[in-house]
């Protein structure tokens, strides 16, 4: 069977907004999805988590990877190490990049994200694993920059949904399915779903290819 991974972000949980939606669609479509609850997720750590992916998540060659927020950041990490596998597709909900707009907060710890955020990311290691990028990001997102997003998304070469008004397409919005991915993965081919989407209205949305 088919493997996939769902990261939260931080301060998250593996049944946060619209991740237990999107779990079922990808078991639609004959995935085994792994939704670990992270350790210290207030303060997300490349090392620890990474390493609870590779000793009990197992191989995900081919694979689907979603992450949220902090979870992102994780997947772009992860997908730098030699030890980690090529994937089908990656799912970026709400990416983030660096801690330019958080940092704003009065109450922002500086040192909170030092063990999740590289230097810099290794665009064209990330680029070789994996074979198609999609990006969903709220055009009002106060934490995690639109724009820096669609740069990042553009270098490479992925597809950018766009959602009006989304925020941080978490709690805020109190979201509980993104079927505007679901259905561009499906359409992609990424994805072979026999069961209909739920019929809920979804978010306003922009869909283009970064490639363009």
């Amino acid at each position: 069977m088919k493997s996939a991974l769902i990261i939260h972000g931080t301060d998250g949980l593996p049944n946060d907004h619209w991740q237990p939606w999107f779990k079922e669609q990808l078991e639609f479509a004959d995935y085994q999805v792994s939704v670990p609850q992270f350790p210290g997720s207030n303060r997300p750590n490349f090392a620890a988590w990474s390493e609870l992916i590779r000793t009990k998540v197992g191989d995900l060659s081919d694979g689907v990877l979603v992450g949220h927020s902090a979870g992102t950041t994780i997947i772009l990490r992860l997908l730098e190490q030699d030890w980690f596998s090529k994937v089908k597709a990656v799912v970026l909900v709400g990416t983030f990049l660096n801690d330019r707009l958080v940092k704003q907060n009065p109450s922002y710890d500086k040192t909170q994200f030092a063990d999740l955020l590289p230097e810099n990311f290794d665009i064209n290691k990330i680029k070789s694993k994996c074979d198609k990028f999609y990006f969903v990001h709220g055009d009002n997102d106060p934490y995690c920059d639109y724009q820096d997003a669609l740069d990042f998304c553009k270098q490479l070469s992925g597809e950018f949904i766009t959602v009006k008004n989304g925020h941080h397409l978490g709690s805020e919005r109190n979201l509980t399915e993104l079927p505007e991915i679901i259905e561009k993965m499906t359409e992609d081919g990424v994805l072979n779903i026999f069961s209909n989407l739920l019929d809920d209205e979804p978010v306003e949305d922009q869909i283009f290819d970064c490639g363009d």
